[in-house]
């Protein structure tokens, strides 16, 4: 059986964190240990400076004696963090680091370049503020053991720029170009330029001066310029022709050169030449220029407002005219835009053509922008506007003049009365077209009778209703409601039958009643009217005799008397019906009734 041993010295003095481990070779386990400190595991730690021993026993007795094991200090040592480091920007002292110390006797002491340095941290002492350069370090512990490294700063790489530049191709032109390049320094990079723009490319200068402001990751500047030149220019004028109308083609530009060199122009639309010709409003670029000169400029090209129409109509409820075919049609037109003065055409369409307008058009001059027309006495219809301004530039509209529809009136009346000279009609106005709502009057002769659409209650006679629209327009249309014809009864004393005339067939008889005057008798017609009167029934013949042959007349029950002006009917026991000339037998047996006046 054979043990080893690993030793582990304490880090620093009175650290107590030695440590012995043992590692046994053959014999037979289970081992036991048997320290000099009284442990009794095969690794034992948490061991101060000193010597120790220890007895390794096997299974069956063998031993293995370990002796003078002895546990030192770790050795002082100290180490920077980095043995190199960079301030920021060259020139700059804002470099840092830091050393790491163990081992020795704590507490520590430190030197930086002979610079007592007391801001230690436990087993770590920083730096700060370092300028380029080499550094030493000496640290010493409490038994004055003394070690020793250094480490150095240096500057970064320079920042560096490189403009890259072209000039401008013609004199005013702008299409000079600098583009940047940054080397050295800590990327990433910022750029700014002098007049205010960002980024490493420019493009699109005119010619001047351009400065560039280069930073980076730390802040680091450097700064650099570029000249941007042009050559020399051509001494020019233009003289501008605007468009003569809102969007049309005629406009017109003529360069004349002030020098005696014979030049080139190129122009932004793609024409070419000292003359730009036939073309709308807009902003428009040149480029003249020779074998040894070139100069850039630009034009604009007018254009007068847009000839506007703008109508307006005086009608109400959506309706140009306020009646169905009126002539009371009123278009205000304005004017906008173009040249004045004006010239206004005024055509009808498809036959329609206003009362105040000659039968081919009407032509009115307009003197002054912003003005308008006043068209009048218009008609339902098509119209034509057509305006001219001073450049001879045109507006055409298309007007429509519109009307409401026709009003009419349907009245929806009762025919004839119910019974002679009752009150029992009614009319109701029922209007069509023109522009609800609606307003009602009606008369009777010349008296106002009513204003709502239905009139009830209504004795015989002609009745007129006026309706009025939201427009103003009005109709007028009348409804006769006829008497009814007397009803009637004529009693035969020969035959003892009644004659019915007059009323509203089928009749039926209502009573027949005796009475001490003689016998009343009802007729009702179908509206419910009755009819009353009395008869008398001539007197027995004696036995034997025989009543004379003569031929009378039938003589009219009551003298003919007739029902009468008011509404009656007949009462007749059985309910039966008559027709208008029916009979009506006078029995003695015949029921009762009365007629109220």
């Amino acid at each position: 059986m054979k043990a080893t041993r690993s030793i582990t010295p304490e880090s620093y003095a009175n650290a107590s964190d030695g440590r012995i481990t043992l590692a046994i070779y053959g014999g037979e386990p289970p081992y036991s240990y048997q320290w000099s400190n009284g442990k009794t595991s095969p690794s034992i730690g948490g061991l101060s400076v000193g010597v120790y021993s220890v007895t390794v026993t096997g299974r069956y007795g063998c031993q293995e004696i370990l002796q003078n094991i002895s546990i030192g200090v770790k050795q002082l040592q100290v180490r920077p963090l980095a043995s190199e480091v960079s301030v920021s920007c060259p020139g700059s002292n804002d470099a840092s680091n830091s050393v790491v110390i163990s081992g020795g006797a704590p507490p520590y002491s430190v030197w930086l370049n002979g610079l007592y340095i007391p801001n230690m941290d436990g087993t770590t002492a920083h730096f700060q503020n370092l300028d380029k350069g080499k550094y030493d370090v000496r640290v010493t512990d409490a038994a004055g053991n003394s070690a020793s490294t250094q480490f150095s700063v240096k500057d970064p790489e320079p920042l560096r720029v490189h403009l890259a530049f072209s000039h401008v191709s013609c004199n005013g032109a702008n299409d000079g170009s600098i583009t940047a390049t940054i080397t050295g320094g800590t990327p990433p990079y910022s750029t700014f330029w002098s007049d205010g723009v960002t980024g490493p490319q420019r493009h699109k200068l005119h010619s001047g001066q351009y400065t560039l402001i280069a930073s980076d990751k730390f802040g680091c500047t450097l700064s650099a310029q570029a000249t941007i030149e042009q050559p020399l220019p051509i001494k020019y004028s233009v003289a501008t022709i605007d468009a003569l109308c809102f969007g049309a083609a005629n406009g017109r530009a003529v360069i004349t050169v002030q020098s005696p060199i014979q030049c080139q122009a190129s122009w932004s639309n793609g024409a070419t030449g000292l003359i730009l010709d036939g073309v709308p409003a807009g902003q428009y670029t040149f480029r003249l220029y020779d074998d040894g000169h070139c100069t850039t400029g630009s034009i604009s090209i007018g254009q007068p407002a847009q000839l506007e129409i703008q109508p307006k109509f005086t009608g109400a409820n959506g309706y140009a005219i306020d009646c169905h075919g009126g002539a009371s049609g009123t278009f205000k037109v304005y004017i906008k835009g173009g040249m004045a003065p004006y010239t206004v055409v005024f055509h009808p369409q498809e036959g329609a053509r206003p009362a105040a307008l000659r039968a081919g058009y009407d032509t009115v001059e307009v003197s002054r922008v912003d003005s308008f027309v006043t068209l009048s006495g218009l008609t339902a219809g098509a119209y034509l506007l057509d305006i001219t301004d001073a450049n001879q530039c045109r507006a055409r509209l298309a007007l429509e003049v519109t009307e409401p529809e026709a009003l009419g009136v349907q009245i929806k009346a009762l025919k004839k009365l119910n019974c002679f000279r009752d009150s029992s009609g009614y009319a109701e106005a029922l209007p069509f077209g023109g522009v609800p709502p609606y307003r009602f009057v009606w008369y009777s002769g010349e008296a106002n009778i009513g204003q709502m659409p239905r009139i009830n209650l209504l004795p015989a006679g002609t009745y007129r209703v006026l309706v009025t629209d939201a427009n103003g327009c009005a109709v007028m249309d009348s409804a006769y409601i006829a008497r009814r014809a007397k009803l009637t009864v004529l009693f035969d004393r020969r035959t003892g039958k009644a004659r019915v005339s007059g009323g509203a067939p089928p009749y039926k008889v209502v009573s027949n009643e005796d009475t001490k005057r003689g016998y009343r008798l009802t007729v009702q017609d179908s509206n419910g009217c009755t009819c009353t009167d009395t008869y008398t029934r001539p007197p027995k013949l004696p036995e034997g005799t025989r009543p004379p042959r003569r031929r009378k007349k039938p003589q009219p029950m009551g003298k003919g008397v007739k029902c009468p002006a008011f509404s009656a009917y007949w009462i007749i026991p059985d309910n039966s019906a008559l027709d208008t000339f029916g009979t009506v037998p006078a029995s003695p047996q015949a029921g009762s009734g009365q007629t109220k006046r």
